[in-house]
C-alpha cells in the first residue's frame, strides 16, 4: 500500500447507531476511510465483491446472514480477505467460531473506541487481533482440541463413574 492510499473499510452491522459511531471513529483517522456500509450479511457479501475493501468489519449477529456465514463466504471467494468481527458477545465459543470462519480479529463493541483502530491496523498488516483477556482461554481450548483420539478415549474412561459394588 502506498503512503497516499487509505485503508478502505466495509462496515456491516444492522444497528444504524453502531455503524455511524464506528464509521466516525474510522473516518477520523487520516489513513483510513469507510468505503461502504451494509445492514446484513447478504448485503455485505454483495458489497465486498463489488468494492473489494482492504478490510471488512462484520457484526457477529446480523439478520438474514450472520457474520460467521458472511465471513466464510467472503473468505471462500477472496482467500486473502481481512475480516474483523465486531460483537457484544464475549463467549469463548463465539470467538472460536469467528476465528474458524476466517476472521483475523475480534473486537468487542464496548471497547471499540479504544481498541478498534489498533485492531484495524494490525489485521491490515497481516496480524491477528484477539483481546488479551481471552487469549489464554482460547489457548487452553486449542490444547484440548489437539488431543489424540487415544487421549480423548482415556479422558472419557476417567470421567465415567466408578462401578457400584
Amino acid at each position: 500500500m502506498e503512503k497516499s492510499e487509505k485503508i478502505r473499510i466495509l462496515i456491516a452491522d444492522d444497528h444504524y447507531a453502531v455503524r455511524m459511531g464506528v464509521a466516525a471513529i474510522i473516518n477520523s483517522e487520516p489513513d483510513m476511510e469507510v468505503v461502504a456500509e451494509a445492514t446484513d450479511g447478504v448485503e455485505a457479501l454483495e458489497i465486498f465483491e463489488r468494492v473489494q475493501p482492504d478490510l471488512a468489519l462484520l457484526d457477529m449477529r446480523m439478520p438474514i446472514k450472520n457474520g460467521l456465514k458472511t465471513a466464510m463466504e467472503i473468505r471462500s471467494k477472496f482467500p486473502f480477505a481481512r475480516i474483523i468481527m465486531l460483537t457484544a458477545f464475549e463467549g469463548d465459543d463465539e470467538i472460536y467460531k469467528a476465528l474458524q470462519a476466517g476472521a483475523r480479529g475480534y473486537v468487542f463493541k464496548n471497547a471499540a473506541g479504544e481498541k478498534l483502530i489498533p485492531a484495524l491496523r494490525a489485521v491490515v498488516a497481516g496480524q491477528r487481533w484477539i483481546p488479551q483477556e481471552i487469549t489464554s482461554r482460547l489457548g487452553s481450548r486449542q490444547a484440548f482440541e489437539e488431543l489424540t483420539p487415544r487421549e480423548l478415549q482415556v479422558l472419557h474412561e476417567l470421567a465415567k463413574p466408578p462401578p457400584i459394588s
